[in-house]
C-alpha cells in the first residue's frame, strides 16, 4: 500500500476482479474514443516504434497496437487484464496476452524483452487490483522487463482539482448539477452571473466526465480533491526508479464531449460521424507544424479547441506524455 498511498489514491470497495467486463464495452468506448484523444503518432513518434520489441500495455481496443504494426515495430504483444480473451480486439500482427495486471507485468515478460513499452491513459487507473498498485510499483516492474536502452512511453490525466460539496450530492448529472448551480448564481449582478455559469457548465462537465470515466478521486499534497496524477510526483517516481528522462511535455487536452453518451443508443450514426471529425481536426492540428513549435503550441492548441467546440460542447483537462530511457 505504500505507492497507493503515496499518490494519494483511494481504495476502491472490492476485492481484486479479473474477469471484469472489458471497460471499453461497458463504456462503448469505440463510440467515444475518437472525441478524447489522439496520442498516436505524438505518443509514440514512428523513430521510437521502427523495429521495436513492443507492448502495448491494457491495449483496449487494439488501436494503438494497429499502429505500432503499421509503423515497423518487430514484434507487437497488446495486453489486457482480464484473464480471457473473449472480448479482446483482433489486430493482425499482434500477440494478445491476457491476464496481465498491474501486479503482474514482471512476471508476464521475460527480463529485458522489451524495447518500447507503452501505457497509454491507464496510469492512473489502479482500479482493477482494489488501488494497491500505483505507479512506482508499475514502474519497478517495467525497468525489469525493459532491454538496455529500453524505452517507456506513458500518457495520462494531469491533475486536476474538483472538489465535491455535500450541498449539490443529490445532483445525479451534469445538466440537474448546471441547473443547481445557475440557480445559486440568480440575482447577482450580471458580469458575475455569466462567471458562475460559466463555470458551473465546466465543473458540471468534468464531473460528468469523471462519472463516465470511472477516474479514482485522489488528494494532492495541498488537501484538495481531484482526479489524475500530479505531474511533480510523476517525474519524482520516474527519477526514483533509476530510470532516464527524455521527455515530459503536454501531449494534447483530453476533450470530453458533453451528453454524448447518453446519445449512444439513440443516434449511433450521427455519434460516429461526429467522433471521426473530431478525430481529424485533432490529428490535422496536433501533427501541424505550429504544434511542433513550442511557442506557437498554445495558438495551435486554441484553434484545435475553437475548432472542435464548433462541432460539440466539451470540457477539457491536460494529458501529460513522459518518455524514459532503461540505462
Amino acid at each position: 500500500m505504500v505507492a497507493a498511498r503515496r499518490y494519494g489514491v483511494r481504495p476502491y470497495d472490492g476485492g481484486v476482479t479479473a474477469t471484469v467486463p472489458l471497460w471499453e464495452r461497458e463504456r462503448r468506448w469505440p463510440l467515444m474514443r475518437p472525441f478524447v484523444y489522439y496520442l498516436m503518432e505524438n505518443f509514440a513518434p514512428p523513430s521510437l516504434v521502427a523495429g521495436a520489441r513492443a507492448v502495448d500495455f491494457s491495449a483496449g481496443l487494439g488501436d494503438l497496437s494497429r499502429y505500432l504494426v503499421a509503423g515497423g515495430a518487430a514484434s507487437v504483444i497488446a495486453t489486457v487484464p482480464e484473464a480471457s480473451l473473449d472480448q479482446a480486439s483482433a489486430v493482425d500482427g499482434v500477440e494478445w496476452r491476457p491476464g496481465v495486471l498491474a501486479s503482474r507485468i514482471r512476471e508476464s515478460f521475460a527480463p529485458g524483452s522489451v524495447d518500447l513499452f507503452c501505457a497509454r491513459m491507464v496510469f492512473q487507473f489502479p482500479r482493477w487490483e482494489d488501488g494497491r498498485v500505483d505507479v512506482d510499483v508499475m514502474l519497478d516492474q517495467i525497468r525489469d522487463v525493459l532491454a538496455p536502452g529500453g524505452r517507456i512511453v506513458i500518457a495520462s490525466h494531469a491533475f486536476f482539482p474538483l472538489q465535491t460539496y455535500s450541498s449539490l450530492a443529490t445532483e445525479k448529472d451534469s445538466e440537474a448539477l448546471v441547473a443547481k448551480l445557475v440557480s445559486l448564481a440568480t440575482g447577482a449582478p450580471r458580469d458575475v452571473h455569466e462567471i458562475l455559469t460559466e463555470e458551473a457548465q465546466r465543473l458540471a462537465g468534468l464531473a460528468e466526465m469523471v462519472q463516465y470515466l470511472g477516474l479514482p478521486p485522489r488528494d494532492s499534497s495541498a488537501g484538495m480533491t481531484g482526479y489524475g496524477l500530479r505531474v511533480p510526483l510523476l517525474v519524482d517516481s520516474f527519477i526514483r526508479s533509476g530510470l532516464t528522462l527524455e521527455a515530459v511535455d503536454d501531449a494534447e487536452p483530453f476533450t470530453f464531449p458533453l451528453g454524448v453518451w447518453e446519445r449512444f443508443e439513440t443516434a449511433e450514426a450521427e455519434v460516429r460521424r461526429l467522433g471521426a471529425e473530431v478525430m481529424a481536426i485533432k490529428r490535422r492540428w496536433l501533427l501541424s507544424p505550429e504544434a511542433a513549435d513550442p511557442y506557437t503550441r498554445p495558438g495551435a492548441v486554441r484553434s484545435m479547441l475553437r475548432e472542435i467546440r464548433r462541432q460539440i460542447p466539451v470540457v477539457w483537462v491536460p494529458i501529460v506524455r513522459i518518455v524514459a530511457r532503461k540505462p
